[in-house]
């Protein structure tokens, strides 16, 4: 095989599991604002030693945001789309921060117990069913769940909202549910 058709190789396969991983995870890639960075850090409010995990986590910039204002706290990212994985790996390793590790799983296959807080930008519908059985199942009593923009129906303990904290024409929401 000649360079040229291993260079051609190389992109078909880059692309088709590219494809694959996107169709397989079924979730669209839609970061977390940048001005909304500043809010979810003072709203995740991380302790020391506490472990915090971000749910399909896409470029990591929450996970980086918060591994460097909190450095003695534990982030994990998880991601499943392998493109996504990849640059959010690429991006952690590149910042510095030794308290972040980014995690190519599924998020349901990941135990949660350990959490003190979980940040998700889910969409209704995955929040009121399956992620709303796994905060219920493993997160211990006292943890947090940070919802970007989405909201869960009816959750059984404290709710918070936080909306139009970044400027009055800011309608995103930002809710903190305590299990």
């Amino acid at each position: 095989m000649t360079i040229e058709q291993l260079i051609w190789l190389g992109l078909f396969l880059l692309t088709f599991v590219t494809l694959i991983s996107f169709i397989w995870v079924f979730a669209p890639y839609f970061p977390t604002r940048k001005g909304h960075l500043e809010l979810i850090k003072k709203v995740a409010n991380l302790k020391d030693g506490e472990t915090f995990y971000e749910l399909g986590c896409g470029d990591a910039r929450v996970s980086i945001a918060l591994a460097k204002a909190y450095p003695k706290a534990n982030l994990i990212g998880l991601e499943m789309a392998g493109p996504l994985f990849f640059y959010a790996w690429t991006k952690a390793k590149l910042s510095g921060c030794k308290n972040i590790q980014i995690k190519w799983k599924n998020i349901f296959w990941q135990d949660l117990s350990d959490a003190n807080s979980v940040y998700v930008f889910g969409m209704t519908e995955s929040l009121n069913k399956k992620l709303k059985e796994k905060f219920l199942t493993d997160l211990k009593p006292s943890s947090r769940i940070i919802s970007y923009v989405f909201t869960m129906k009816s959750w059984p303990g404290e709710t918070k909202t936080f909306m139009g904290e970044i400027s009055d024409k800011d309608e995103t929401k930002i809710t903190v549910y305590t299990v």
